[in-house]
């Protein structure tokens, strides 16, 4: 099966075959399911600015390590290059 656009980055930067990239965003779907109804919870019992300031500062918090490491902006179009590069210079 040839992969489509949106899957392709996946492919090329991890190497995963059909079944595990189908195991991946199962656990995504699954996941996300649950995020949403607890969500759902969450967003009766608070104001929508008080929400927009919490995830705003623990957007924040979770992104001070890739700062302060240097490996912020790291994407899957970042590992695809990585990956090109290595297989032409061969490390």
């Amino acid at each position: 099966m040839q992969p489509g656009f949106s899957v392709r980055p996946f492919f090329e930067a991890f190497g995963f075959s059909n079944t595990q990239l189908g195991d991946v965003f199962a656990v995504y779907g699954i996941t996300a399911m649950l995020a949403y109804f607890s969500g759902g919870v969450i967003a009766d019992h608070y104001s929508p600015s008080t929400l927009m300031t919490l995830s705003l500062f623990a957007t924040a918090f979770r992104q001070l390590p890739d700062v302060v490491c240097g490996a912020g902006g790291v994407s899957v179009k970042s590992l695809v290059y990585l990956n090109r590069r290595q297989s032409v210079n061969g490390f």
